[in-house]
């Protein structure tokens, strides 16, 4: 049986919210929560519905065909942009629906939908952890298109009220933000 310790590495590799591994694991958030903290031992019960769970999970990431990694990613991407979108007060739809290739630069709606569509490439790069050209045929851009993308975002973040906000997302959308 696994410690807790590496149940909690496995779940963080994978990129399990908690919720998810409480839900899957039929236990509370506090039975996690102190757990995590240290308030008090998991039960020898507790640790194998986490374990299994968790490892359950990281087989069917493991094993997902590619189609079904590009349908993760595409998923993983469209949720990035509903949440840069709503930040920046756009609708999700109207900005995904942008054209990126007509590069409408003179219109500030425009400017402001490829900024979701970058920073959504961006989390969706870095936080799946997959390069920008398997990004690129998940959602339907060139390779081209979603490098000058992460370059414009990498530019970005020297702006520490921006990096900080693309850390929030990440971590609140890959689980890392507990309640």
């Amino acid at each position: 049986m696994m410690t807790f310790s590496e149940v909690e590495q496995l779940r963080v590799a994978h990129g399990m919210s908690v919720a998810r591994l409480c839900r899957k694991a039929k236990i509370s958030y506090t039975t996690y929560w102190r757990a995590r903290t240290g308030a008090c031992a998991p039960t020898p019960r507790s640790l194998r519905l986490m374990e299994t769970a968790v490892v359950t999970r990281s087989a069917v990431v493991a094993s997902a065909s590619d189609g079904h990694r590009h349908t993760i990613i595409g998923a993983v991407f469209r949720g990035y942009a509903a949440h840069f979108a709503a930040l920046a007060g756009l609708d999700a739809g109207a900005a995904l629906a942008s054209d990126p290739g007509r590069r409408a630069n003179a219109s500030p709606e425009w400017r402001a939908a490829a900024l979701v569509r970058a920073q959504a490439l961006y989390c969706t790069v870095t936080e799946l952890n997959v390069n920008g050209a398997r990004v690129a045929r998940a959602i339907g851009m060139t390779r081209q298109a979603v490098s000058q993308a992460l370059r414009r975002i990498e530019d970005m973040r020297d702006d520490a009220a921006f990096d900080a906000a693309l850390d929030a997302a990440a971590a609140l959308i890959s689980g890392r933000v507990t309640c």
